[in-house]
């Protein structure tokens, strides 16, 4: 069963319209499980990232413990970004654990995601 705190590597659509270099509308990245409805079988997942090191964004928190996730390089989580995951592995047979992230990245991540959807 998918938990809070955990690491997937999962397929994160692009925006509508977009298409990168090789024609591809999307790809598999690692995301962090945010939120399990378990009656609703269905997580929320935000995307994580490796291409922020010298921008700054509000919607983007460092991973501080990157190398103790299973995530190989150093990170950021989107959190504006949000992705629905299948909770029945029969169904959902894209999903791939990583790792977890540290219980004080995932704080500092879950505060700014409550913060940017304002709950």
């Amino acid at each position: 069963m998918i938990q809070i705190g955990e690491l997937y590597s999962v397929y994160f659509p692009y925006p509508p319209g977009e298409v990168d270099e090789q024609g591809r509308v999307g790809k598999k990245r690692p995301a962090l499980v945010i939120a399990v409805d378990a009656e609703k079988v269905i997580a929320v997942a935000v995307k994580i990232t490796s291409k922020e090191r010298n921008r700054s964004y509000s919607d983007r928190v460092k991973i501080e413990d990157w190398r103790q996730t299973g995530l190989r390089r150093e990170s950021w989580a989107v959190v504006s970004s949000l992705l629905p995951l299948e909770l029945d592995p029969d169904l959902n047979t894209e999903l791939h654990k990583i790792g977890n992230l540290t219980n004080r990245d995932f704080q500092r991540v879950y505060r700014v995601f409550t913060q940017w959807h304002r709950l």
